[in-house]
């Protein structure tokens, strides 16, 4: 009974509004202390509260140290403030959260995941597989698919690029890709005169500097067809994966296609019939537009249904 009592107040707890009903008490440095309290109750507290404070770096590097504290409602809390003021560098620290034993962490590190993927400039997609069932035609229509999935990712504006050491598939004509040269000499001058040593920071290869990196990702997915005789279904699901296998975020796309309708009297000689091959075709096309089209729209969602998302985390 202990344990139930336990689980619903917390639940109770999280569920809470961070900002609004909670506004910051006292200084941040007041905050800060009673994050080292020895109660979870005021420790978890505190870090609701930071998390509806205005973001600064000692108030991030506070609430990332909490994601290993001793409780799990603390490191509860702490994953929901982060999520609240995402950014890509917590992509790492929550990656391992969502695999915390208790199921309270995980849900919390699981929204803050998502919402710091979604907060990211840029996307990099390092490989693609998918798996194809229900047809005989599995290359011809999963190389169809991967295309206009990828096509679509890439060709409207957003976040996603192609890794141009790991692509097969040449874009060339659509949207001509070439490695990241990184910052030119008078962008890390002027960052320096700027004083924003940070950015003007040159890794150890002197490549570049260390602005805006990419988030690496792959794409796995599952295409089932189902071949009628006057129709093609497609239902397809695709996942972004980041690189140590968790699946962040997913997109669908169920297809349909059908010959046009028609009075097969009216045909002449002239007349081409549509072939079950073009029909498998134009079904995989529009189900990787459908899929990328779907994971675009999931993507900002994720930020502009911030509060929406809390709720179904």
């Amino acid at each position: 009974m202990r344990v139930r009592v336990w689980v619903l107040w917390t639940g109770l707890f999280l569920a809470m509004p961070t900002a609004g009903a909670q506004q910051p008490q006292g200084s941040i440095q007041d905050v800060l202390t009673r994050l080292e309290d020895r109660s979870p109750k005021v420790r978890a507290q505190a870090a609701l509260v930071l998390g509806a404070m205005e973001p600064d770096e000692e108030i991030r590097a506070a609430l990332r140290g909490r994601l290993g504290d001793s409780s799990p409602i603390v490191r509860a809390a702490a994953a929901k403030a982060l999520g609240h003021r995402p950014s890509p560098d917590l992509l790492e620290p929550l990656t391992e959260m969502v695999r915390d034993p208790d199921p309270m962490v995980v849900k919390w590190a699981s929204w803050a995941l998502r919402r710091s993927l979604a907060s990211a400039s840029r996307l990099r997609i390092t490989d693609t597989v998918l798996r194809i069932s229900g047809t005989r035609e599995a290359q011809t229509v999963g190389r169809i698919f991967e295309s206009e999935l990828l096509r679509a990712l890439l060709s409207s504006e957003g976040p996603f690029e192609l890794d141009p050491q790991e692509s097969t598939l040449d874009f060339s004509e659509d949207s001509p890709r070439s490695p990241d040269p990184g910052p030119s000499t008078a962008d890390v001058n002027r960052w320096m005169r700027e004083g924003r040593f940070d950015l003007a920071a040159i890794d150890g290869e002197g490549k570049g500097a260390r602005e805006d990196v990419p988030c690496p990702l792959k794409i796995s997915g599952t295409v089932e067809m189902r071949e009628g005789d006057r129709e093609v279904v497609v239902q397809a699901t695709i996942r972004l994966v980041l690189m140590d296998g968790y699946p962040v975020l997913e997109g669908r796309a169920n297809v349909r296609v059908a010959p046009p309708p028609g009075d097969p009297g009216n045909r002449d000689e002239y007349s081409l019939e549509v072939t079950p091959a073009q029909l498998r075709i134009e079904a995989a096309g529009e189900a990787g537009r459908k899929a990328a089209e779907d994971l675009r729209r999931r993507l900002r969602q994720v930020l502009q249904d911030g509060r929406q998302e809390e709720g179904g985390a």
